[in-house]
């Protein structure tokens, strides 16, 4: 199978996102990893040499390899934070890369990581067949691919995977509030609603110095024996609890 990866294309422009600058905070950001799942070594080789580099964000891209689908099954496992898989249809058995991504999708049940499924031999795993039946991002002839579109498919993979990880963190952030507010909501007396928000709260924005302002007014003599019990109460227990609950007073 002829080495496409290096050839040359006159009518294409290769850009490459630049490394972050000596004691830019970008430098300490988690890498992108992407894993190269392949059974012929030389196509791992050069398929590295060519992302070589390569940063997406300020962050630099990280390469794993497997050089089958049970070793690609322990990397995955290894690490879950995993943005992109090119996988080979062909490896220990004829269909090897598919069951890997079945494994992925189904077992794993991992539906953040993009898949591209990479083959050398095309009437193995007709593209029209795949694409259907199997949940592949992309589906690349490893003969049309040189190395400037190899590293548009990584680039263009791990925009889709950025994207697809805030909209899931926003999703738990409201399911998180949404949740929350209804706890808070179940209290009818007053500190029992303050003391769930306020441990709502410390959950929601992950502190755990957090301090509560509460106002109260009272426009009757008995509320004003009611508020300033309650005040006493509180601030006994914030005291016991090591909680700091400042109130204002009217």
């Amino acid at each position: 199978m002829p080495n496409t990866l290096f050839s040359d294309n006159s009518h294409a422009k290769e850009t490459v996102t630049s490394p972050p600058l000596m004691g830019d905070s970008a430098s300490e950001k988690r890498p992108w990893k992407v894993l190269l799942v392949d059974d012929e070594p030389d196509v791992i080789t050069v398929s590295k040499m060519a992302l070589r580099g390569l940063y997406f964000q300020g962050s630099k891209v990280k390469i794993l390899t497997a050089s089958s689908a049970t070793e690609a099954r322990k990397v995955l496992s290894d690490n879950s934070d995993i943005a992109l898989a090119f996988v080979d249809v062909v490896m220990e058995t004829d269909s090897a890369g598919l069951e890997l991504i079945r494994w992925i999708r189904e077992e794993r049940n991992d539906q953040h990581i993009r898949l591209v499924l990479r083959t050398g031999q095309p009437g193995s795993a007709p593209e029209e067949t795949v694409i259907q039946k199997y949940e592949i991002n992309d589906y690349k002839n490893k003969t049309e691919l040189n190395a400037i579109r190899l590293k548009t498919s990584v680039l263009t993979a791990l925009r889709a995977y950025r994207d697809i990880k805030i909209i899931s963190s926003n999703q738990k952030k409201l399911e998180h509030v949404l949740n929350a507010t209804e706890t808070i909501l179940t209290h009818s007396k007053v500190s029992g609603f303050l003391l769930s928000a306020y441990t709502e709260l410390k959950s929601f924005i992950k502190q755990d110095n957090v301090s509560l302002g509460v106002r109260l007014r009272a426009t009757c003599p008995t509320l004003y024996l009611l508020k300033n019990s309650f005040i006493s109460q509180t601030i006994t227990r914030s005291l016991k609890e090591n909680r700091l609950v400042r109130f204002n007073k009217c």
